[in-house]
């Protein structure tokens, strides 16, 4: 049986602030409204637990009480990118490595969400940044992706790229579509869509990685060792199993770190 425990597909509401958009809404049960929902994680609380979806057109986090079905804004407001480069707008609230509270925080198309220690990894696609939010404070922060600000450009205001290496300093994405814990906890898994790439972001060592695991950077295809526009990612009943989609579905039966 399926029900609906949150969101109307009537909307129509108002946003506040959010000049433009009119599917943001808060509320319980069908009061509340969602525009473009993708991924969605679960984050255990005391005799509970709470749901979290990337919210992707409203370029929010939503958080829904499971019991009530009350939705909350965890985090965003307008679209745009906490890390830009010292310019000041609405798009932009600059504060490089400082965590962001509520709707301090900017994301640019949150494609997916996932639980791991305590905390939510969201991809941020359109910013190509791996983003953490506490579920209980609402802070964020960029975890991992850099990008050059260049305000000449169409939203986003920087382009994305390619690189392994320390996850703040050094580390690249192209449109990060997917994030998956497996193998423990404090290791993260990301589809890189563009860079047709399976990206491992482990926070075991210090400072720190991302290294790619699967696929040749840049190529596309349906080769085993290649990759065409992979939108996902998901732990599996080995813990570093890995399900992919492209133009299909490959599933890699060996572990994620072996590069297989």
């Amino acid at each position: 049986t399926v029900t609906t425990l949150a969101g109307s597909h009537t909307g129509g509401g108002t946003c506040g602030t959010m000049s433009g958009l009119s599917f943001c809404n808060d509320g319980i049960g069908n009061q509340a409204e969602f525009f473009t929902p993708r991924g969605i994680t679960v984050r255990p609380t005391s005799g509970s637990f709470r749901i979290f979806v990337a919210d992707k057109n409203n370029h929010r986090i939503r958080k829904i009480d499971p019991t009530t079905g009350n939705v909350t804004t965890a985090a965003g407001g307008f679209m745009g990118d906490g890390d830009c480069g010292g310019v000041a707008s609405p798009t932009c609230n600059d504060k490089p490595n400082t965590p962001q509270t509520g709707d301090e925080a900017r994301f640019y198309f949150p494609e997916d969400v996932a639980y791991n220690g305590g905390w939510i990894y969201i991809a941020d696609s359109g910013n190509h940044r791996v983003r953490r939010l506490d579920g209980g404070t609402g802070d964020d922060i960029t975890v991992a992706g850099i990008s050059s600000f260049n305000p000449t450009l169409p939203p986003p205001p920087h382009p994305g790229g390619y690189a392994d290496g320390n996850a703040r300093t050094e580390a690249k994405f192209k449109t990060p579509m997917g994030v998956a814990a497996a193998g423990g906890i404090n290791k993260i898994y990301v589809t890189d869509r563009d860079n047709h790439l399976i990206r491992l972001l482990d926070f075991t060592v210090q400072p720190s990685q991302v290294t790619t695991i699967a696929a040749s950077p840049g190529i596309s295809g349906n080769a085993d060792d290649h990759l065409n526009y992979e939108c996902g990612v998901s732990s599996g009943a080995n813990p570093c199993q890995c399900s992919l989609c492209g133009n299909g579905v490959q599933e890699g039966d060996e572990q994620c770190d072996d590069g297989n």
